[in-house]
């Protein structure tokens, strides 16, 4: 059986040796090795990088100075496992003296942040090489700080998976072979996120079908199912041996019932009576909200001696998620754009609106409260928000695929004339992509249209960024067809690489809401007008942080209390 896309040899070994390090090591069971292989860090020279290094001095000298003075001042800590390398900030949580709490259960994007970490590369199908990334980053944070970072939370790729009795990890964009997404098809819900041939749950069938299909003496051995998030936060805690914890938001995807707080009953009957399934034990993540606190640092684990002991670490979320929390965005009819190798849409809504024929889905909010339980389940349906929206594929990969430098795109976008159109009516997909589209429209044989021959380079970037404006216009108008409520956004935030491209949001304000004005700032606190005609066009506003990392930091200090089990058939 082979996958639709080549899997690196490195991580599809099946020797038990590397199978029970890998486990081990993730569930915080045994010390892990020692790192043979030190890669140095990538200063990658963003602008928030930049940004954050002229504030970086002052702002530890202010920390040390709030040390010095008796007060105690506790920080969060975010990474961010993404698609185009791994990324970290520290946050202020709040002094030790004002709260039993810290400020936990406040959502509050005005925490100060106290310093930016270099982004540093990340292999795509090395788990050990993941966590030697978070080390690296976990060094570069000031000693005196890392000693009073209270809380630890990440955010990684959504249906990035990895099989703790092989070490074979399957990529967000992996595909598996369709007969497994026929038997999707079979018992899950036609709307259900899960009937992708890139889902969690398609990766999983992929494995017990591949576990039993190879019937190896370690065949009857569970095999312990976790998400890139799930693992990673799992090598940072003393973990429960029953298995991983995910959250809401990761293990959407592998069917789990965010509205119900349980797995669906027709995922249940296909693990337990499909033919196939019946002899490859699995042992399911147990799934908690976003932000619930599983443990400590393990004092003898991978991050042992970079945090204390008394450590929290966070149930995490996706990367697109953790742009939302970062943007700003927290008000019903917020939405938030995140311009970043893929192009991620969501809107904050009353009405969970899910439908796979255009690729969308909802994901439950969590409710931020001091008070509220870890287990939210028992909220009505009334009182949920949901995060409604999808992702599809076409994003800014392709200007890498094209060359585009970074030079070259500030000097190109400066070059466009916003006041005419480009003449192209560019689908930019990756280059030579297979995979079709999803979302706002679900055509698994959409390809990219981009003329490569294209001797103007400036036509040529102003074609893609229309291409990715009109897709993105195109999910709003869905959204709202499709019954999201408010029936469309009341403030629009953008997030990723591309928000910082000023051209661009002109570009995208004029295709979204027909005036290129919308694309002014607009102050966060600020509410807009709109009791005249005049006033009604939807503003447009800059995130709060272009990173994710700040969302899985915000998440980290609004945690609640902690739980911890898992499912296994």
């Amino acid at each position: 059986m082979k996958l639709e896309r080549p899997i690196s040899s490195a991580c599809a070994a099946r020797d038990s040796k590397f199978s029970h390090l890998l486990f081990a090591a993730a569930l915080g069971s045994m010390q892990m090795p020692r790192w043979r292989r030190r890669r140095r860090s990538r200063c990658v020279v963003d602008r928030f990088v930049s940004k954050a290094a002229e504030k970086r001095s002052n702002n530890c000298e202010k920390a040390a100075t709030r040390s010095s003075s008796g007060i105690s001042m506790r920080y969060a800590l975010g990474f961010d496992v993404g698609t185009s390398g791994a990324r970290a900030v520290v946050i202020e949580r709040g002094c030790k003296e004002s709260s039993d709490n810290f400020g936990a259960g406040q959502l509050d994007t005005s925490r100060r942040v106290v310093h930016w970490c270099c982004p540093v590369d990340l292999p795509e199908h090395s788990p050990h090489a993941w966590i030697d990334a978070l080390r690296m980053l976990s060094e570069q944070i000031p000693h005196e700080m890392r000693a009073n970072v209270s809380r630890i939370s990440l955010d990684a790729t959504s249906a990035t998976c990895v099989n703790s009795k092989t070490g074979q990890v399957l990529m967000y964009n992996d595909r598996v072979p369709q007969h497994i997404v026929s038997l999707l098809e079979k018992y899950a819900p036609s709307s259900s996120a899960v009937v992708s041939s890139t889902s969690s749950l398609a990766k999983l069938l992929y494995w017990l079908h591949q576990s039993n299909a190879e019937n190896s003496s370690n065949t009857n051995a569970p095999l312990h199912f976790a998400h890139q998030a799930d693992f990673l936060l799992a090598s940072i805690i003393e973990s429960d041996p029953v298995g991983f914890t995910s959250d809401w938001h990761n293990a959407l995807k592998l069917g789990y019932d965010p509205e119900l707080g349980q797995y669906p009953g027709w995922l249940l009957s296909m693990l337990e009576n499909e033919l196939q399934l019946k002899d490859a034990p699995c042992v399911l993540p147990h799934v908690v909200m976003p932000g619930t606190v599983l443990g400590t640092v393990h004092a003898r684990g991978a991050f042992a001696g970079l945090f204390p002991s008394d450590c929290e670490v966070v149930a995490g979320t996706t990367d697109s998620i953790a742009a939302f929390l970062a943007s700003g965005a927290s008000q019903l009819g917020d939405a938030c754009s995140s311009l970043g190798s893929t192009l991620a849409i969501k809107m904050l809504s009353t009405t969970r609106v899910d439908n796979a024929a255009f690729g969308i889905y909802s994901h439950r909010f969590p409710v931020f409260e001091a008070a509220a339980a870890s287990d939210s389940s028992s909220s009505t349906a009334d009182e949920m928000l949901w995060l409604v929206g999808g992702a599809s594929n076409v994003g800014c990969r392709v200007l890498r695929d094209l060359e585009f430098s970074t030079a070259e795109l500030e000097n190109l976008s400066s070059a466009i004339d916003l006041n005419t159109t480009s003449g192209t009516d560019y689908y930019p997909l990756p280059l030579n992509w297979e995979g079709g589209e999803r979302f706002p429209t679900r055509d698994p044989l959409k390809g990219c249209t981009v003329d490569v021959n294209e001797p103007s380079r400036t036509r040529l970037l102003h074609g893609v960024l229309e291409g990715i404006s009109r897709v993105e216009s195109h999910a709003y108008r869905e959204l709202s067809r499709l019954g999201c409520h408010p029936s469309e956004p009341v403030r629009l935030f953008s997030a990723g690489g591309g928000a910082s491209n000023p051209v661009w949001t002109q570009m995208r304000a004029a295709m979204l809401f027909g005036d290129m004005e919308s694309s002014k700032m607009m102050p966060r606190q600020a509410q807009p007008d709109r009791g005249s005609e005049q006033n009604r066009r939807i503003p447009l506003s800059f995130s709060k942080s272009e990173q994710a990392c700040f969302g899985a930091a915000l998440l980290a200090a609004a945690a609640s209390s902690p739980v911890a089990r898992s499912t296994s058939f």
